[in-house]
């Protein structure tokens, strides 16, 4: 969760609990377009970990790491859509 901690200081918005005055649309004019071009790169990190995570669960035969897997894929798919739904 560090990871949004600093991303809600990128965006100006030093309260990410329960501060709802400060939406991704009215903050992202704040934002500069290395800060939008390192959200983008953010975004696809968190999109691609969570495909890897899915495939590599898929694939395999011990339920351990498979279950180990699968809840790394939700985690990264948890926090993409949580960063999606703040940004929108």
């Amino acid at each position: 969760m560090d990871v949004f901690l600093h991303l809600f200081k990128i965006i100006g918005n030093n309260n990410p609990v329960n501060n709802d005055s400060h939406r991704g649309g009215e903050c992202m004019s704040h934002i500069s377009n290395i800060e939008l071009e390192n959200l983008r790169h953010f975004i696809g990190d968190l999109t691609l970990k969570a495909a890897k995570c899915q495939t590599y669960a898929q694939q395999c035969n011990d339920p351990q790491l498979r279950n180990y897997f699968n809840s790394s894929a939700q985690m990264e798919s948890h926090a993409l859509q949580t960063l999606k739904q703040f940004l929108n």
